[in-house]
């Protein structure tokens, strides 16, 4: 569960961050490592209760996973495999279609992937709703936020559709503007920002902010261990 947004820069670079929210007994994250993924080296950070992640980058893919397709879903176990196993995965295929075409996603809960490929600029969104992959192509010239189906309701997503316009029209597309804009608690509603704490049960754990300009940098804030880690490829 977790928003992220995209912000284009000049020469094809972007930057992308993502909020990390979990259930407070669900494990602490190991930090992020580059890992030869099919002989790619990559940077993710790793999941210790399944194993998997929910964001990587290499030199030429940016992935990153939301729980949830279109709208909330049911959960109805058991599923063949975690949604973290679908991003370590992709990196078996040499692109997105043939990802699209034959990952098998019988008994997988429904998600969203988003995928930017480097080379061509191509920012590609698969939302999975428990039936279909549907595939649709983003404007990789425009900044775009996503926040899960499964824990923001429609009116929490416009809410910080809005809240998001209104960081884009202040024109201040560096990372350190877009990583406050993620820590914000606040300013969305009157109790709860983008940076999330629901009674200590349920709250932003992590914030990963990936910029890509002439190198790959990856930025990882540990809000539960208080530790911060940078790496680049």
């Amino acid at each position: 569960m977790c928003t992220v947004t995209y912000l284009p820069k000049q020469n094809s670079a972007f930057i992308l961050t993502h909020n990390r929210d979990e259930h407070h007994l669900r494990g602490v994250a190991y930090l992020p490592q580059i890992k030869k993924m099919n002989e790619v080296e990559t940077i993710m950070p790793i999941d210790a209760k399944a194993g998997g992640t929910w964001i990587a980058t290499s030199a030429h893919f940016t992935l990153c996973l939301l729980n949830g397709g279109f709208e909330k879903h049911t959960h109805q176990p058991p599923y063949r495999h975690s949604r973290g196993d679908i991003i370590p995965a992709f990196f078996l295929y040499n692109d997105v279609n043939q990802f699209y075409t034959n990952y098998i996603l019988d008994q997988i809960e429904p998600f969203t992937l988003i995928v930017i490929e480097h080379q061509h600029n191509v920012i590609t969104e698969l939302v999975f709703d428990g039936t279909t992959l549907h595939q649709s192509k983003k404007d990789h010239q425009q900044a775009h936020i996503w926040s899960s189906s499964t824990l923001y309701t429609d009116e929490d997503r416009r809410r910080r559709q809005n809240y998001f316009t209104r960081f884009v029209e202040k024109n201040d597309f560096s990372q350190e503007a877009i990583i406050a804009f993620h820590e914000n608690k606040f300013e969305t509603y009157t109790d709860e920002g983008i940076q999330i704490n629901r009674n200590n049960i349920l709250q932003t754990v992590s914030l990963t902010s990936i910029q890509k300009s002439t190198d790959i940098c990856l930025l990882y804030k540990d809000f539960i261990q208080h530790k911060t880690v940078s790496l680049a490829l």
